[in-house]
Protein backbone atom coordinates (compact mmCIF):
# COMPACT_ATOMS: atom_id res chain seq x y z
CA UNK A 1 0.00 0.00 0.00
CA UNK A 2 1.24 3.44 -0.80
CA UNK A 3 1.44 6.25 1.72
CA UNK A 4 -1.69 8.05 0.45
CA UNK A 5 -3.94 5.00 0.71
CA UNK A 6 -2.66 4.27 4.23
CA UNK A 7 -3.46 7.82 5.34
CA UNK A 8 -6.92 7.64 3.74
CA UNK A 9 -7.57 4.33 5.48
CA UNK A 10 -6.45 5.80 8.79
CA UNK A 11 -8.70 8.84 8.33
CA UNK A 12 -11.66 6.63 7.47
CA UNK A 13 -11.02 4.51 10.56
CA UNK A 14 -10.87 7.57 12.83
CA UNK A 15 -14.08 8.98 11.37
CA UNK A 16 -15.93 5.68 11.77
CA UNK A 17 -14.79 5.34 15.38
CA UNK A 18 -15.90 8.93 15.98
CA UNK A 19 -19.40 8.21 14.64
CA UNK A 20 -19.63 5.05 16.76
CA UNK A 21 -18.56 7.06 19.81
CA UNK A 22 -21.18 9.71 19.02
CA UNK A 23 -23.98 7.13 19.02
CA UNK A 24 -22.59 5.49 22.16
CA UNK A 25 -22.68 8.88 23.92
CA UNK A 26 -26.27 9.45 22.76
CA UNK A 27 -27.26 6.09 24.20
CA UNK A 28 -25.39 6.56 27.48
CA UNK A 29 -26.59 10.10 28.15
CA UNK A 30 -30.14 9.23 27.11
CA UNK A 31 -30.21 6.30 29.51
CA UNK A 32 -28.80 8.41 32.35
CA UNK A 33 -31.43 11.07 31.81
CA UNK A 34 -34.34 8.65 32.39
CA UNK A 35 -32.94 6.95 35.51
CA UNK A 36 -35.04 9.08 37.83
CA UNK A 37 -38.23 8.53 35.85
CA UNK A 38 -37.56 4.79 35.69
CA UNK A 39 -37.06 4.54 39.44
CA UNK A 40 -40.19 6.63 39.99
CA UNK A 41 -42.18 4.23 37.80
CA UNK A 42 -41.01 1.45 40.10
CA UNK A 43 -42.41 3.39 43.05
CA UNK A 44 -39.15 4.76 44.45
CA UNK A 45 -39.20 8.04 46.35
CA UNK A 46 -36.94 10.98 45.58
CA UNK A 47 -34.70 10.00 48.50
CA UNK A 48 -34.21 6.49 47.13
CA UNK A 49 -33.58 7.91 43.67
CA UNK A 50 -30.93 10.28 45.03
CA UNK A 51 -29.32 7.55 47.10
CA UNK A 52 -29.16 5.08 44.21
CA UNK A 53 -27.71 7.70 41.87
CA UNK A 54 -25.19 8.94 44.42
CA UNK A 55 -24.14 5.44 45.39
CA UNK A 56 -23.64 4.53 41.74
CA UNK A 57 -21.44 7.58 41.25
CA UNK A 58 -19.48 6.69 44.39
CA UNK A 59 -18.84 3.16 43.14
CA UNK A 60 -17.86 4.44 39.69
CA UNK A 61 -15.42 7.01 41.04
CA UNK A 62 -14.06 4.49 43.51
CA UNK A 63 -13.32 1.95 40.79
CA UNK A 64 -11.70 4.56 38.60
CA UNK A 65 -9.73 5.84 41.57
CA UNK A 66 -8.34 2.35 42.19
CA UNK A 67 -7.21 2.10 38.59
CA UNK A 68 -5.61 5.54 38.76
CA UNK A 69 -3.96 4.69 42.06
CA UNK A 70 -2.55 1.42 40.70
CA UNK A 71 -1.30 3.21 37.59
CA UNK A 72 0.31 5.98 39.67
CA UNK A 73 2.00 3.47 41.96
CA UNK A 74 3.29 1.52 38.98
CA UNK A 75 4.61 4.71 37.41
CA UNK A 76 6.24 5.77 40.65
CA UNK A 77 7.92 2.39 41.04
CA UNK A 78 9.08 2.51 37.44
CA UNK A 79 10.47 6.02 37.94
CA UNK A 80 12.32 5.02 41.10
CA UNK A 81 13.72 1.93 39.41
CA UNK A 82 14.92 4.01 36.48
CA UNK A 83 16.61 6.53 38.78
CA UNK A 84 18.61 3.73 40.37
CA UNK A 85 19.62 2.23 37.03
CA UNK A 86 20.04 5.54 35.21
CA UNK A 87 17.58 4.65 32.45
CA UNK A 88 14.59 6.71 31.29
CA UNK A 89 11.27 5.80 32.94
CA UNK A 90 8.53 4.42 30.73
CA UNK A 91 5.03 4.51 32.09
CA UNK A 92 1.80 3.64 30.37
Amino acid sequence: MDKKSVSQLALRFVLIIGVVNLFADFTYEGARSVNGAFLASLGASAIVDGFVGGFGELIGYGLRGRCYLAFALACEGSAQHSLVRGTPARCG
